[in-house]
């Protein structure tokens, strides 16, 4: 039995914290016709989560755009629950967007109930990070906060005070990604998604990063990672595998645990 959080998180009646980890796929298409195409193609798969890749779009320089085209991506998916992310250039965007567009695009799609979850980076500061928090939290929506290195793993007080301080800002679900360089890197990640699953009671996701980071992530889970992200053929971040494969070690860790 991997270890629990006390407050999971329900996104459409779908638990983020439950015996079964749940698998988020990124949609990461670059225009219009190729997103709705490959929603169709993430929906048939079935996945716990969909996370919609904002800043990939071409759509997202018009915020108005962007919202028609995460409505039609909502109807695609139909109850499967939908993360909208507008990642920063800095921590692995695709383009850069400007932060206000960014707000007033998290505030129209929570408010339309398109996004049923939105991902603020912590480096976004509390200020920011709280007038997202009030916007979801008057509709019933998730706030992820996250944090990523591309370049390394912190060690293990750093990775759990990074987390302390998302669930700080208002985070429902926290977050840390970090580039795996080592097996000593891969061990200090574990050790941290265990201390802190045991610190904090809500959702945490760690994510490894890299080829070697690439196995860690459904053994992550067994550590207490609530969440792992699988690519449905693009991937959206270094070692990311395909859904197929981590689903294959899900049922192997968790067996079909509902």
């Amino acid at each position: 039995m991997r270890p629990l959080p006390k407050e999971p998180v329900y996104l459409r009646g779908r638990a983020i914290g439950a015996a079964r980890p749940a698998i988020c796929i990124p949609l990461v298409a670059m225009d219009r016709e190729d997103a709705l195409e490959e929603a169709k193609n993430i929906a048939s798969l079935s996945p716990d989560v969909v996370e919609a890749r904002a800043d990939f779009w071409s759509e997202s320089s018009s915020v108005d755009a962007a919202c028609a085209l995460l409505s039609d991506v909502r109807q695609i998916l139909g109850d499967i629950p939908l993360l909208l992310t507008c990642r920063k250039k800095e921590e692995g965007g695709y383009r850069h967007i400007d932060q206000e567009e960014k707000i007033s695009l998290y505030e129209r799609a929570i408010a339309s109930g398109a996004a049923d979850a939105v991902d603020m980076e912590l480096s976004c500061g509390q200020e920011v990070i709280g007038r997202v928090k009030e916007a979801a939290r008057s509709r019933g929506a998730a706030l992820v906060v996250s944090f990523h290195d591309f370049n390394a793993t912190p060690r293990k007080r750093e990775i759990v005070e990074v987390l302390g301080r998302e669930f700080e800002t208002g985070a429902d679900i926290a977050k840390v990604a970090v580039m795996i360089n080592s097996h000593e890197e891969a061990l200090e990640l574990l050790a941290s998604t265990l201390e802190a699953r045991r610190r904090y009671t809500k959702p945490v996701v760690a994510v490894a990063m890299g080829e070697m980071g690439a196995f860690l992530r459904p053994l992550g889970c067994f550590f207490g990672s609530d969440l792992t992200f699988a690519s449905s053929g693009r991937a959206s971040a270094p070692g990311q595998p395909p859904f197929e494969a981590i689903k294959c070690y899900m049922d192997m860790l968790f067996g079909f645990v509902a």
